[in-house]
């Protein structure tokens, strides 16, 4: 099962077909909100996003509203071959600053990271099958194809990224989708996330709370 590769899940924009493992991969992530670390040790009554490590959650659940809650948006893969490369200007994988929006963004320079590149078979879209974040979430912190620093399964800054021009699909919780901008306003990437109430990350992360109480503009 493991080796199983669905079509279904595979984006036809995402050109990148030389698969890095064996094992089956995808383009589709899901929404853990605007927290980057915990992912599996928060309680499912404190998740800050709709999806999270062994909970669930009911549409009741989404206080502010399934047209204003983020649930699925897409990855690009990384490269099959050569040097641990950024994809469409997206640096892929980082294991330093995972738990620091600002510091993940300030090491991506001149469409490379400066440091820390993680090995390509533990980045965001390379196996469906495994339920751990670090694989299968994206976070509302960074904007849309903002560099990924995830150096565990635990905690990481994770925005999600397309080969699009300018931003990424979004499916809300009401089933509508939403195509997000890449200058999607992003508030204050150098504070620390919160466990209840407002998003820092401005209109961008409170699309990721489920019940942070925030009221949106137009984005």
């Amino acid at each position: 099962a493991y080796k199983t590769k669905l079509p279904i899940i595979n984006c036809p924009s995402d050109v990148n077909t030389n698969d890095i493992t064996d094992l089956g991969q995808h383009n589709y992530l899901f929404s853990i909100g605007d927290q980057y670390s915990n992912f599996q040790s928060v309680s499912p009554g404190n998740l800050r996003g709709v999806f999270g490590f062994q909970s669930s959650v009911r549409i009741r659940d989404i206080i502010d509203g399934t047209s204003n809650t983020a649930m699925v948006s897409e990855c690009i893969r990384p490269p099959g071959s050569g040097a641990l490369t950024p994809a469409n200007g997206v640096g892929t994988n980082s294991t330093t600053n995972s738990s620091n929006p600002s510091a993940c963004l300030a090491s991506f320079v001149n469409g490379a990271f400066t440091t820390g590149l993680l090995d390509r078979n533990r980045s965001l879209g390379t196996r469906w099958t495994d339920g751990r974040s670090g694989y299968i979430n994206f976070n509302t912190i960074l904007p849309p194809n903002s560099p990924v620093c995830n150096g565990q399964t635990t905690q990481g800054i994770q925005p999600p990224s397309s080969r699009h021009e300018g931003g990424v699909h979004l499916l809300m919780g009401d089933g509508a989708v939403r195509f997000i901008s890449e200058n999607i306003d992003t508030g204050d990437i150098s504070a620390s996330q919160v466990a209840s109430g407002n998003s820092p990350y401005g209109i961008w992360g409170a699309l990721g709370s489920k019940n942070g109480g925030e009221t949106l503009g137009e984005f």
